[in-house]
């Protein structure tokens, strides 16, 4: 995910809330690789990473 680290590091600078959007293979941006949703896409991994540290 090549916009996902900048934006994470500009949204926890900022104190800005945020939300994984779609759990889907094809809507933008893609966070899983097909339609079984096993395998997270680089930005579903930094997706559930992050959701994961505000536990």
């Amino acid at each position: 995910s090549t916009f996902g680290f900048p934006f994470k590091a500009w949204a926890e600078k900022k104190g800005v809330s945020w939300t994984a959007w779609v759990s889907d293979h094809q809507w933008f941006p893609v966070m899983f690789k097909d339609a079984s949703f096993n395998t997270p896409t680089a930005f579903g991994k930094l997706a559930k990473d992050w959701l994961a540290e505000k536990k």
